[in-house]
Parts: structure tokens; C-alpha cells; sequence
């Protein structure tokens, strides 16, 4: 998380539990631990905004792609996999405390992404 993009990890990890598990699970590796990963993320991120267009037949809001790839996340095996592996095994059992890690994932995949895109390295 670079400071001169606070902006983008203002409106993609709002809240102190999200920016929390984004440093307690390692969510910016996540992107990087397998190859093609991140582009795969990216494609559902740059993606997303038409799918759920056509879905909701409305312009989606900038929570309606984080919930999307929150919603993605949750059936990315890897991704339980990633944070079971750094310490947080007890999180994906129960419900609650899940939502908020997909929360924190999928605010650190848009965070990133957006990042990139301001950096023209968004492939």
C-alpha cells in the first residue's frame, strides 16, 4: 500500500477491520502467489462493471464490484487457502468474520488494480 495512492485505499478499505486484515493475512500477496493470478483478478475487476450492468440492468456502484469480487473470492479455493496459511483458519469458519476477510480481499484486488491502472500496468 503505497501512500501516494490513499486515495484509491481510502474507498477500498474503508473500514479499520478491512486495512487490519489486509496486513494480518498478507492480501497483497495473494495477487502475486501464483502465476497468472493477477491477471486473471484483473480481467474480473475491469469485467465486472459490465456483468453486473447487465445483471442489475442499472450503472453499478463502486460496492456493487467489490461485493462481486468479494462473491468471486468466496469460491476461490486458493484464496481460503492463502489465508488459512497466514494465520486466519479460524476466520473462514465462521460466517461473520469471513464476509469481512472477502471484504478486505476483494477491497485489496480493486485497490490494486486501480493502482495499476493509474500506473498504465493494468494488463
Amino acid at each position: 500500500m503505497g501512500g501516494d495512492y490513499e486515495h484509491i485505499w481510502q474507498r477500498t478499505l474503508p473500514e479499520a477491520h478491512h486495512l487490519a486484515f489486509y496486513k494480518l493475512y498478507h492480501l497483497a500477496k495473494f495477487l502475486s502467489a501464483a502465476k497468472g493470478r493477477r491477471e486473471q483478478y484483473f480481467a474480473t475487476v475491469a469485467q465486472g462493471p459490465e456483468i453486473l450492468r447487465d445483471v442489475l440492468d442499472r450503472e453499478p456502484s463502486e460496492q456493487d464490484v467489490l461485493s462481486f469480487i468479494a462473491f468471486v473470492l468466496g469460491k476461490d479455493r486458493t484464496f481460503v487457502s492463502h489465508v488459512s496459511e497466514h494465520g486466519g483458519a479460524v476466520q473462514t469458519l465462521e460466517p461473520e468474520k469471513w464476509r469481512r476477510v472477502l471484504e478486505a480481499g476483494a477491497g485489496a484486488i480493486v485497490g490494486e488494480y486501480l493502482v495499476a491502472l493509474e500506473n498504465g500496468d493494468a494488463k
